[in-house]
């Protein structure tokens, strides 16, 4: 269709360019244009306003706009609720804390207390086990694992049991490594006396 009327605009350009707008036209248009516009006849229909055209372009803008507005709160309380730990939270966690330094301060100075005591017996001459400080600095590097561990796990429970149990195996293997000098010691008294 294009092409049929374009064909015909040049076919007849010159006998469209020869007409043009009378004057009297001109002067018709011109007074229209000044009369005002209450001659217009007034119509019985309701004004109705013109859609907008921002609302033609868009017309889910504000349905999306609900949507973002939705996520982004529901968003806000999950992070809230499952990543920050909650005020109630962070204090059984620093009860917990609290428990799990008194604890381990105890068992330190009890063990260092311990190896104290059988250093006391080496200068005495009564020597250990020769595994003992081995078995215990296994212990020791295990134990720093483990509180390597608690910071990472998600079940903190199982590992301060953990923790709890390799402390009690460092005072009980002490413990008996201190009867058995305390033994062989008593043993070498008595043979010096008979002596």
């Amino acid at each position: 269709m294009r092409d049929h009327l374009e064909k015909y605009i040049l076919a007849n350009k010159r006998a469209l360019d020869v007409h043009r707008p009378s004057s009297q036209l001109w002067n018709r248009i011109h007074q229209q244009l000044a009369e005002p516009e209450t001659s217009l006849p007034e119509t019985s229909l309701p004004e109705t306003p013109l859609p907008n055209k921002s609302r033609r372009q868009f017309p889910y803008a504000k349905i999306a706009a609900a949507i973002a507005v939705t996520l982004c709160v529901g968003g806000g309380i999950f992070w809230k609720t499952t990543l920050q730990p909650s005020s109630s939270e962070t204090v059984i966690s620093n009860v917990e804390n609290t428990h799990l330094n008194q604890m381990e301060a105890y068992y330190q100075t009890a063990i260092k207390a311990k190896e104290e005591q059988i250093r006391l017996f080496q200068q005495g001459g009564v020597h250990p086990d020769e595994s003992l400080f081995f078995q215990i600095q296994r212990l020791q590097d295990l134990y720093q694992d483990l509180r390597k561990e608690l910071m990472e796990s998600q079940d903190p429970d199982v590992v301060v049991n953990a923790m709890m149990q390799n402390l009690t195996m460092q005072m009980e293997i002490l413990n008996q490594q201190l009867m058995i000098l305390e033994q062989i010691k008593s043993m070498k008294n008595e043979k010096d006396s008979r002596l």
